[in-house]
């Protein structure tokens, strides 16, 4: 750029204090964090942490994806991660930096919270996706108090020769929340129109076909995977 022939006031944009290269649509703050991260001081190296507030993080992450620093970005991501984010930031964090992630856990902590959270907090998600949240909590409340819905547990599970196809305890792979093997409050299944149940010896389920709400509202939103 600097090798580029100037105008007729010899002035280049960045040459000088005066004349700046101004990124528009970007915030200084944003931009002042993320260089805390690529040049950081003697006194960050000597501690090994940076001090940064959660906005100054959200800022580094917003700079790292718009301008494709994966490396930045994931130690970003990684920092947020480890800070008590409410569900309603994560799934508001998630959408607009594309952390697919935080999507899935913040939507999967909205559906499973008693009580529901306030509905002008659920309308900073947008009209749309609260009215999805309120109908899947609506659903899965009257499946449950018509007799629709039933408890099972993974211990129940086999493959098709009758081998149990678990014989310990378990994490789930979106709250991280331990599923003993036979506890019947861990795992349920509300829409049973599809659900086969098979008595031969080994009772097993066929879940081909099972609605999955929360599947398809995070289909819906159309995350991109991190």
């Amino acid at each position: 750029m600097f090798d580029l022939p100037t105008g007729d006031d010899q002035t280049v944009d960045g040459g000088e204090k005066e004349h700046p290269i101004v990124l528009e649509g970007y915030q200084a703050c944003d931009f002042d964090a993320l260089l805390r991260i690529l040049y950081p001081t003697l006194r960050d190296l000597i501690s090994g942490t940076f001090k940064l507030e959660m906005e100054e993080w959200v800022g580094i992450l917003n700079l790292s994806t718009r301008w494709q620093m994966k490396e930045v970005r994931e130690h970003a991501i990684k920092n947020l991660s480890n800070i008590s984010l409410s569900p309603v930031k994560k799934v508001v964090l998630a959408r607009a930096h594309k952390v697919a992630k935080w999507l899935k856990e913040g939507l999967t902590e909205i559906l499973t919270e008693n009580p529901v959270r306030p509905l002008d907090e659920l309308e900073t998600l947008g009209l749309k996706t609260a009215c999805h949240l309120l109908w899947i909590r609506d659903r899965t409340a009257s499946h449950k108090a018509n007799g629709l819905g039933f408890s099972i547990t993974i211990s129940s599970l086999v493959c098709p020769g009758g081998h149990a196809m678990f014989t310990s305890a378990l994490s789930c792979n979106g709250c991280a929340r331990p599923i003993l093997i036979d506890d019947t409050e861990a795992i349920h299944l509300y829409d049973t129109s599809s659900v086969q149940i098979k008595d031969s010896g080994n009772p097993g389920l066929n879940l081909q076909g099972q609605d999955c709400y929360l599947q398809d509202l995070v289909r819906a939103l159309d995350p991109d995977p991190t």
